[in-house]
C-alpha cells in the first residue's frame, strides 16, 4: 500500500475532527487508528497493526474498510477462521462492498484447500461459490471473481456452471492464459477432448513455456491415441521446466504403452535423476523390469530389480495398495533349512 495514501488518510481524519461534533470526532479517531494500523501492516508489524485497527473499531464499528483490513491481516497470519468472521462483519456493515465479499470467497477456498475431509472441503467450496455469486453480482466484470467461481464449481462437479463462468472470465480478460488453461481442464473432464486441445493451445499461444499446460495437452492427446503429438507436448514440457519430473514420468508411461521399454526405462531413470523422491518414477522402473521378467522368468535379476524399485516407491508413498499386492505376489517364498 502507498504510504503517501496513508498519510492522506491521517490528514483527512484530522480535518473532519471538528470541535463540538462528537460523531465526526469519533470518525476521525477511527480513521487515525486505521491509518496507523495500515502503515504497521505495510511494514509487517501485524500484531501492533491489529491493536491499532481494534481501537479503530472501538471508536467506530461502522467502517466496513476497517473490518476488512483486520480480516486481511488474519488471513496473512493464516488465521482463516478469524478472517472469515471479520470479512462477514465487513459485508454486513456494508452489503454493497465488493472487497470483503471477494476476499471472503478466497478465504473459504483456502479453508477448503487446508482440509483433508471430503465433506468439509465440499462445504467450504459451496460457501465460497455462494459468496463469489454475490461478488460477481456487485462487479459483473471482475475477472478474478468469475474465474474463482468457475474453479469452485469445477471442484464441486458442476461442469456446466464452471464452463459458464470460465468463459465469462475469458470475455473479461481474453489474454489470460490461466482462464484458457482452466477451460481446457473443464473440457477434458467432460470428455470433450478436441475442445480441450483448442483451449490448451489458446493458453499456450499466450505463454508457450507453461509446463503444466503442455503436460495436460499431452495427456489429452493420449486419450485420443495421438501418441506422437502427446510425446511432442511432453518433450516441450521438459524443455520448459528442466527440473520438473512430471514430463519424464509421462514420457515413460507413453513409451511403455507403446512397448518401447528401453525408452520408457530411460525416461523414468531421468525422472529419478532429477528427483530421487519420485515414487511414480520408481514404480515405473519396477513395472518395466517386472514386465520383462514375466516374459523371461528365468531372469530373476529382473524380478529382483523390479521388487527393489517398487519397495523404494512404497517407502516414498505408502498409499499404493495395488503395489503392495504386486510385491506380495512376486516376492519368492523363503525356503530355509528344515529343522
Amino acid at each position: 500500500m502507498d504510504l503517501k495514501w496513508l498519510i492522506l488518510i491521517v490528514s483527512v481524519a484530522a480535518a473532519v475532527s471538528l470541535p463540538g461534533c462528537t460523531q465526526r470526532a469519533t470518525e476521525a479517531t477511527a480513521l487515525e487508528h486505521f491509518a496507523r494500523g495500515q502503515v504497521l501492516a505495510y511494514r509487517g508489524n501485524l500484531d501492533n497493526a491489529l491493536e491499532e485497527l481494534s481501537q479503530a473499531i472501538e471508536a467506530n464499528p461502522d467502517f466496513s474498510v476497517i473490518h476488512t483490513a483486520i480480516a486481511d491481516i488474519h488471513r496473512r497470519q493464516g488465521n482463516y477462521v478469524l478472517a472469515v468472521r471479520s470479512y462477514q462483519t465487513a459485508s454486513q456493515v456494508n452489503p454493497y462492498a465488493f472487497l470483503p465479499n471477494y476476499n471472503l470467497g478466497v478465504t473459504y477456498q483456502l479453508l477448503a484447500k487446508a482440509e483433508s475431509v471430503a465433506e468439509e472441503i465440499q462445504a467450504y467450496l459451496r460457501l465460497a461459490a455462494n459468496i463469489y455469486i454475490r461478488a460477481v453480482t456487485l462487479r459483473p466484470d471482475d475477472f478474478e471473481s468469475n474465474l474463482n467461481l468457475s474453479v469452485c464449481y469445477f471442484q464441486l462437479g458442476k461442469n456446466d456452471l464452471a464452463e459458464q463462468y470460465c468463459r465469462r472470465a475469458i470475455e473479461i480478460a481474453p489474454q489470460s492464459k490461466h482462464a484458457y488453461g482452466n477451460l481446457g481442464i473443464i473440457y477434458d473432464s467432460q470428455g470433450r477432448f478436441y475442445d480441450a486441445v483448442r483451449a490448451y493451445k489458446a493458453s499456450l499461444e499466450r505463454d508457450s513455456q507453461q509446463s503444466a499446460i503442455l503436460i495436460n495437452l499431452g495427456s489429452t492427446y493420449m486419450k485420443q491415441n495421438r501418441f506422437d503429438a502427446a510425446m511432442e507436448a511432453f518433450e516441450l514440457a521438459a524443455q520448459a521446466s528442466p527440473q520438473n519430473v512430471a514430463p519424464w514420468e509421462r514420457m515413460g508411461g507413453l513409451h511403455y504403452r507403446q512397448g518401447q521399454f528401453d525408452d520408457a526405462l530411460t525416461a523414468y531413470q531421468k525422472a529419478v535423476e532429477i528427483d530421487s523422491s519420485s515414487s511414480s518414477a520408481h514404480r515405473g522402473i519396477g513395472v518395466i523390469h517386472m514386465t520383462r521378467y514375466v516374459k523371461d522368468s528365468s531372469n530373476t535379476q529382473l524380478r529382483d530389480e523390479a521388487l527393489a524399485a517398487w519397495n523404494w516407491s512404497l517407502e516414498i508413498n505408502p498409499s499404493q495398495p495395488d503395489l503392495v499386492h504386486l510385491i506380495k505376489k512376486y516376492t519368492p517364498q523363503y525356503t530355509g533349512p528344515k529343522l
